[in-house]
């Protein structure tokens, strides 16, 4: 017992100081003295002379990039007024621009989406992209959703942006593979930090906002939304899009209940284990028992 609790004490320890890691990467801005040069200097320039500064560099610099995020965060509107001025940007300088968005609707800032939208949608259908600005732009999209933040007026140009998403993701050939481990200890951080589960997400909360808006009685309405939803169960290659489909099946059976029902067996393939048990947890995790639902999955049960 002695041994353990050494080896425990020693564990608590190394996790503690991989936890301060981390944050420092991921969270905080890295405070070295170019750091603090730039953001003292953007925070006094106009957006188009910002936009000439960060061009005076070849190759991207981490620093500035982190000075310019902060600087966003501090006037938001200001940023997403000019937004269509950092399209020739960087990436680099493109996705910390959209972080510091994303961070603001957090905090409950609004901005005009008519103009975010076409910015997003113009580096979505680059030729060449990295996963990382694809996967901060779906995050950001993912908040606007949930929240209802996007006006229902501008739902062609939020489908473009999405749709565009999901065509990168044959470009990037991201396969989704995932253990089952990983399924059982906790979905919502796994389909949230992969692109393809969350680009998918999006395609399911896209059709559930346009019914709760009354523009479609059924996945019918939407034949593009409803030719990508069937694709990607037809394709039977991921698992983790059978995590997202067991998430979300009561959303699903809110927009179409006629559709859900006859892709049950998609969505729960009892030949294949993985995806079986992708969507199987998936949906026990996240949905509260309902005779409903029960009466459309008793063989799913029973299996």
């Amino acid at each position: 017992s002695e041994y353990l609790q050494k080896r425990y004490e020693n564990l608590i320890s190394k996790c503690k100081k991989e936890e301060e890691i981390r944050e420092d990467l991921y969270w905080k801005p890295l405070t070295d003295d170019r750091y603090k040069e730039y953001k003292s200097k953007l925070a006094n320039l106009k957006v188009s002379d910002i936009i000439s500064e960060l061009k005076k560099h070849e190759k991207p610099d981490h620093s500035i990039a982190n000075a310019l995020e902060e600087v966003i965060k501090d006037d938001p509107g200001k940023f997403a007024e000019e937004v269509d001025k950092f399209v020739n940007t960087h990436p680099l300088y493109q996705e910390r621009l959209i972080r510091a968005l994303h961070v603001s609707l957090e905090r409950g800032i609004l901005f005009n989406w008519e103009k975010v939208l076409k910015f997003t949608k113009e580096i979505v259908y680059k030729e060449s992209n990295e996963e990382n600005i694809l996967l901060t732009i779906t995050r950001l999209i993912n908040e606007a959703i949930r929240q209802r933040l996007i006006p229902i007026d501008y739902k062609d140009e939020l489908w473009e942006v999405i749709d565009g998403i999901l065509d990168n993701l044959n470009k990037l050939k991201i396969d989704g593979k995932i253990q089952l481990y990983d399924i059982y200890r906790g979905i919502d951080d796994l389909i949230l930090n992969h692109l393809e589960g969350l680009a998918i997400i999006n395609l399911i909360l896209y059709s559930l906002w346009l019914k709760k808006n009354n523009k479609i009685e059924d996945l019918n309405s939407i034949p593009e939304v409803k030719g990508r939803l069937e694709y990607y169960l037809n394709k039977q290659t991921s698992a983790i899009i059978h995590t997202v489909y067991g998430f979300y099946l009561h959303s699903l059976l809110y927009t179409d209940e006629h559709w859900t029902k006859d892709m049950i067996p998609k969505i729960f393939p009892k030949d294949r284990v993985e995806h079986f048990w992708g969507a199987w947890c998936a949906y026990v995790q996240a949905n509260r028992p309902h005779y409903k639902v029960y009466n459309l999955l008793k063989d799913i049960y029973a299996h």
